[in-house]
């Protein structure tokens, strides 16, 4: 080891000390980088748990409104038509309040609807899409067959 004669810090002593700022602000700065990729991953998880949260809702909604359709339907023509009243009190002043069930209407013909003395089943293609700012646009489309059966007696 260096002896220092005039009582002063040796040069072991500062280079370590030099080498430790470069390490600490090395290593912050590689953290202060990196978190912001952490926080835009965690934003494109939660924009698709959003489009997840929207596709239950509709789905629920439109389960609903094919229970309420069967509900006093005889033929598949009456169900189509029962159909379509359950799905004009989802509007209100000319819009849909779900967006998506705008889709729905085009696609209810007599090709799409099965019934029987043990149910209905009906098929829709629904898209669903989710903008968050200008940088991620969702775009998920995906077909789902509704059932309602006779309750067993």
């Amino acid at each position: 080891m260096l002896n220092n004669k005039r009582g002063g810090v040796s040069i072991s002593i500062v280079l370590l000390v030099i080498f430790t700022l470069v390490l600490v602000i090395s290593s912050l700065t590689y953290f202060t980088t990196r978190s912001s990729g952490i926080t835009k991953n965690l934003g494109n998880s939660f924009i698709l748990e959003r489009v997840n949260i929207n596709v239950e809702e509709i789905n629920f909604n439109i389960q609903n409104i094919v229970d309420r359709s069967f509900e006093n339907s005889n033929s598949k023509e009456e169900f189509i038509d029962n159909f379509k009243l359950e799905l004009e009190k989802y509007v209100i002043d000319g819009k849909f309040i779900i967006p998506e069930l705008s889709q729905l209407e085009s696609q209810l013909n007599s090709d799409s609807v099965v019934f029987s003395d043990k149910g209905v089943e009906v098929s829709f293609e629904i898209k669903v899409q989710d903008k968050v700012g200008n940088e991620f646009l969702v775009d998920y489309k995906y077909t789902k067959t509704f059932i309602n059966k006779h309750p067993v007696s």
